[in-house]
This record gives structure tokens, C-alpha cells and sequence, in this order.
């Protein structure tokens, strides 16, 4: 463990630079399109506000189907077809993210209190109302948190995926395990730690101003 700590700078090369904001940046676009997808299949796939009984057991089987896909085995196929780079690594790191994510939300979802629904049911609200002004504002901090959660997951998930081709800081990862350089090897794990730790930082701050 000694040897992982760097005794120089000598590793580092300015191309490890752009490739750590390459990962920083993929966990970002993978987040991001992961959430689009995610939220409004979340509301489907709740049994207390899906439309119909049949949409919500579809919505449930499918977000099963993409969660029991490997995240290694998604990336490989995107790299076939659109070759080497952060295009394959996002869009595979997205649809693990989006298996996972819609889980999260459809059950948290489904434990709102009934309540005030039943109040806006009174008034002649529409499911649409219903389900803005409802369910909707008492989901936001579980949305808000697990969101959160998925960035930091999908940070540490974009150095995995670079290994096959999908862009950032994990081939680089990958041949300082192989070639037994310690110092490039510590010193790339001591940037991603820091990284991390900045998104725990914002994370945190987001929490006290939205939750």
C-alpha cells in the first residue's frame, strides 16, 4: 500500500488531465440521460399511480430487463458498433444507471402518503394535477438525493467502463495495474478519490438547499 503513495510527479503526464474530465464529464451525460428516461418510467412503474395495471407490470419486467444487463457487456457491444471513445462508455453507463435508477424512484413512489392526493381528488383535480401537485412534492427529496447518488455511482462507474474502450482514465488505470507502476497507479486512484470526494462535497451542499 506504501508504494501507491507517489514519491513524485514524474507519473504524470498532461494527457491524464483530459482524460479524468473526460470521465468526470461521461458521468455527468450518463446521469443526465439516465434521469430523462428514468423519472417518468419511475411513475409508471408505481403501483399507487401507474394508469393501469398492465402499464405498471410492463414497466416493472422492463426495468428488470435492463438492470439484469452487465454494464461490461452493454459497453463492449456499443464499441463494436460506434467505436472506440466516450460515446459507447455513456450510453452503456446510462442504461445501467437507468435500470437502476427507475427502481429507486417507482419505490419511493410508491410509499407517499395518500392523503393529500385523496384532498386534491376532492377538489376535481385531474390524475395529471394529482400526480404534480400530490405525489410529485413529496418524491423531490428522494428524487433529489437518489439522483445524487446516482452521479457519484456513475463516476466511479466511468473509469470501469474506459477499460474496454470507453473512453477516460481506466485504460490508463488498467496499464498501470499491468506494468506494475506503482506510482501511476496510486497516483491516478488519489485523483479519482479527490474527484469523488468534490462530488460528495457538492452533493452535500445540494442537499441543504433543495432537501
Amino acid at each position: 500500500l506504501w508504494r501507491l503513495v507517489p514519491s513524485s510527479f514524474d507519473w504524470w503526464i498532461p494527457e491524464f488531465g483530459e482524460q479524468l474530465l473526460e470521465t468526470v464529464l461521461m458521468g455527468f451525460a450518463a446521469t443526465f440521460l439516465a434521469l430523462v428516461f428514468a423519472i417518468p418510467t419511475g411513475f409508471l412503474a408505481a403501483r399507487n399511480v401507474a394508469p393501469a395495471k398492465w402499464i405498471y407490470s410492463a414497466s416493472r419486467l422492463f426495468i428488470l430487463s435492463v438492470r439484469a444487463l452487465p454494464d461490461l457487456i452493454v459497453a463492449v457491444i456499443f464499441v463494436a458498433a460506434l467505436g472506440l471513445g466516450p460515446k459507447p462508455g455513456v450510453l452503456a453507463l446510462a442504461i445501467g444507471l437507468y435500470g437502476f435508477a427507475t427502481k429507486l424512484f417507482a419505490d419511493a413512489i410508491e410509499e407517499v402518503s395518500e392523503a393529500p392526493r385523496d384532498g386534491i381528488r376532492a377538489v376535481g383535480a385531474s390524475r395529471l394535477q394529482e400526480t404534480f401537485s400530490g405525489v410529485l412534492p413529496q418524491v423531490m427529496p428522494s428524487l433529489v438525493g437518489n439522483s445524487l447518488y446516482l452521479l457519484d455511482v456513475s463516476i466511479r462507474g466511468s473509469t470501469v467502463l474506459s477499460i474496454v474502450g470507453g473512453g477516460g482514465i481506466g485504460f490508463a488505470l488498467l496499464q498501470g495495474a499491468k506494468l506494475l507502476k506503482w506510482d501511476l497507479l496510486g497516483g491516478l486512484l488519489i485523483m479519482i478519490f479527490v474527484i469523488v470526494y468534490g462530488i460528495e462535497l457538492l452533493s452535500g451542499w445540494v442537499r441543504r438547499r433543495i432537501i
